[in-house]
């Protein structure tokens, strides 16, 4: 067996050039442009757990008691600490890979050139601790990391699933209903149980036996519409009976819904999700059907007698809810306030526009400018304007079906600084069939400027997470909890000779020795079953055909309810370790 010395000398060495190591990562990661969370920490915080992890290291190398538990703690608290500060998890790795680089490479080669004497195998041995070491360092980092992210996003689900709107979201492939409001399942006589992981129309179909049903149909249209147009779509009243629970009898329900539909895109500008918003007017419906004998569907649909009627029979309830719209509206420009939401008024007829003054800041306009609509279309970024005036013109657009509109879109401050902002808005009307056209078009918009940098980092950042995975020296792979892998490093290509089309799934068992391959998947899959790390030594053939001994290992990363969500696994060479020490046995 090798000699414990020269790992006991080199984590001397290493340790009388903490200072020195420390300085070296803290200017390249300060410099890496992939890491730009890095420049809005002090020195203190960036370094953060660093002296920890070289003790870990000094005492994994000096063979001292250091017991994986402690080391795995302080990997956690860093993990948990980069999290706290706003780092992107493409961020974490990339750090942790520049210190493993700045060790494993520069200084290695710098005292493998000191000491001079420095044998082969025991400097393959001491690359494969320090490795080892890393490997642990950036699975309990990141998995203590992705757990915070998952926490976050149970406390946006909880805060999504209690608000007061009846709301359901839905993939725009299929319709599966992914989150639900209380409201809706309360509204709909269902439970979340019942809703989660199904597709909307097969949980709420029309009535069987109704010749009169055309809920679904004009719901698929309305969403249809969306995916198709990108933009919100609202339906006129419509009746759509719901079946109640068999606890309230099983029977099917009389209601008539107000839906709106809208659209959610990714960052890349997908549609990611519809939300399906609506509110049960079957009370207001009962109502008009009980005053007039009638369905009271005549005057849904817009009837000018039945409006002019509605009016003045809700005169006086307008008046007596006149103070509370004035308590309403005080509360509505707080928010706006706090929101920071420029909010805006077109007089189609003069082209004057009104805007508050929170949207006067976001431009950088004077408080008391004059503004009109040509001279807000001269801010909008040149490759910007055509789209915004197009989503705005169908708004404005008597025949079209939809009055409003969502653009995401970058302005040109007075300053001369681009900003990005969502704007929505909604056109209002007068007069009726060939008459009608738009008078006025009213709403709101915020900067996102922030956001849209966060996601083009992101995208920057998973570009070069990317880049820096196929620069390592181990074969790296990720799978799913099945134990189907769907990723691989550039290195792992390289090494075998084959194409991520070959190796996805389980076709990574063409690249081993077919005696060894029962016990290693037989090894595998117990591990998946157990969900307990995983280590194996076995080989893998190279593409000239050579096979390689290499240690495999494999960590579960579980979300905050402690399931497993993937596996991330290395495969590290140590063949020449292993030669080495079957010589030494052999002497």
């Amino acid at each position: 067996m090798l000699s414990d010395e020269s790992l006991q000398e080199l984590a001397r060495y290493l340790c009388d050039r903490r200072e020195e190591i420390t300085t070296r990562w803290v200017e390249a990661v300060r410099t890496d442009p992939a890491i730009a969370s890095s420049t809005k920490l002090p020195h203190e915080q960036l370094i953060d757990h660093l002296p920890l992890v070289f003790d870990d290291l000094a005492d994994t190398l000096a063979r001292r008691v250091a017991p994986k538990e402690e080391t795995a703690r302080h990997a956690q608290a860093h993990g948990a600490h980069r999290w706290w500060q706003g780092f992107q998890f493409t961020e974490l790795l990339r750090e942790m890979g520049i210190l493993r680089r700045i060790i494993s490479v520069e200084y290695l080669s710098a005292f493998a050139v000191e000491r001079g004497d420095w044998p082969a195998a025991a400097r393959s041995h001491a690359e494969t601790v320090v490795h080892t070491f890393f490997d642990r360092i950036f699975s309990e980092s990141a998995r203590e990391f992705v757990e915070k992210t998952e926490q976050d996003r149970i406390h946006f689900r909880a805060l999504f699933e209690s608000t007061a709107g009846a709301y359901l979201v839905i993939k725009p492939a299929d319709y599966e209903i992914v989150a639900v409001s209380e409201s809706y399942c309360a509204a709909t006589a269902t439970t979340r149980e019942q809703l989660l992981g199904q597709k909307l129309f097969d949980v709420f179909p029309d009535k069987p036996g109704d010749p009169a049903a055309d809920g679904v149909r004009n719901l698929r249209a309305s969403l249809e519409k969306v995916k198709r147009e990108g933009c919100a779509d609202a339906i006129p009243v419509q009746r759509y009976p719901i079946q109640l629970s068999a606890a309230e009898g099983g029977q099917w329900e009389e209601r008539y819904w107000s839906p709106v539909n809208a659209p959610v895109f990714g960052p890349g500008g997908e549609l990611a999700f519809i939300v399906h918003r609506v509110e049960d007017v079957t009370p207001f419906v009962r109502a008009e059907r009980a005053q007039e004998g009638g369905d009271g569907i005549p005057f849904l649909q817009g009837s000018p007698t039945h409006l002019e009627a509605e009016i003045v029979r809700r005169t006086h309830e307008l008046l007596r809810m006149n103070q509370q719209l004035r308590h309403s509206k005080e509360r509505f420009k707080l928010a706006v306030a706090i929101a920071q939401m420029g909010t805006f008024e077109i007089d189609l007829r003069s082209d004057a526009v009104t805007v508050n003054e929170e949207g006067r800041a976001v431009y950088g306009w004077p408080a008391d400018a004059p503004l009109t609509f040509s001279q807000v279309q001269s801010h909008f970024h040149p490759d910007d304007r055509e789209p915004v005036l197009e989503a705005v013109g169908r708004a404005l657009d008597p025949a079209t079906q939809s009055d409003e509109f969502e653009v995401e879109q970058r302005i040109i401050r007075a300053d001369g600084a681009v900003r990005w902002i969502r704007v929505r808005g909604r056109a209002f009307f007068e007069g009726n069939n060939g008459g009608r056209h738009p008078v006025t078009c009213v709403g709101t918009y915020l900067d996102i400027t922030e956001r849209k940098e966060h996601e083009s980092a992101l995208r920057e950042s998973e570009e070069r997470f990317r880049q820096l995975a196929d620069t390592i020296p181990q074969l790296a792979w990720m799978a799913k909890p099945d134990g189907w892998i769907f990723w691989y490093n550039q290195r792992w290509h390289e090494f075998t000779g084959t194409t991520p089309e070959q190796m996805e799934g389980w076709g990574w068992q063409s690249v081993h020795d077919p005696a060894e391959l029962p016990r290693i998947v037989e090894n595998w899959k117990a591990a998946l079953a157990g969900e307990e790390l995983w280590q194996d030594t076995f080989p893998l053939r190279r593409h000239d055909g050579e096979f390689r001994v290499h240690l495999s290992r494999a960590m579960p990363f579980r979300d905050s309810q402690g399931r497993v969500v993937l596996w991330f696994g290395t495969n590290t060479d140590i063949t020449e370790l292993v030669r080495a020490e079957e010589a030494a046995q052999a002497a």
